[in-house]
């Protein structure tokens, strides 16, 4: 009752005096309201369904971007071997070796001497012929730069 008394007291301020009984056909007239000037109650559904569908996807996508790494697998060898000295073909093949051996990662291949040995040896075994001395050269210098030794071929 009293929003409605507010409302007579708003519109006789602003439009004029209204009569005794306030109804919102005569609200309506007084004020010229038309249905097609009110929004209609599907179009605020939608419009508030999109914009709550819309928050969420932004908090989710804003909870996924917080949980992944901060730094990428190959960025971290790139980081690791780039004190050694290697070049980017030596770091595709160590990727190649480690791919080829179901590594989980590169520098596996740089834990320690043994580590690396073994999976050349699996590597240059598993290849071709004409191939395997260029890439055990490769190799060799890899195992050099990486340990420090030079040692030719690998002892099993």
């Amino acid at each position: 009752m009293a929003i409605t008394k507010n409302l007579t007291i708003l519109a006789a301020r602003n439009w004029g005096e209204l009569p005794e009984v306030v109804s919102w056909e005569v609200l309506s007239q007084q004020w010229r309201l038309r249905s097609s000037d009110l929004i209609p109650i599907e179009s605020v559904i939608v419009v508030v369904t999109f914009l709550t569908t819309a928050f969420v996807m932004m908090l989710y996508w804003r909870r996924r971007r917080m949980q992944k790494p901060k730094q990428a697998p190959g960025k971290l060898l790139s980081q690791v071997v780039e004190g050694f000295g290697l070049t980017s073909a030596d770091i595709r093949l160590l990727v190649r070796v480690a791919h080829q051996q179901e590594l989980p990662s590169p520098i596996t291949l740089l834990l320690s001497e043994a580590t690396f040995d073994h999976h050349i040896h699996q590597h240059v075994e598993s290849g071709h012929t004409r191939a395997k001395k260029r890439i055990q050269s490769r190799l060799d210098r890899i195992r050099q730069i990486l340990f420090g030794q030079r040692r030719t071929g690998v002892n099993r």
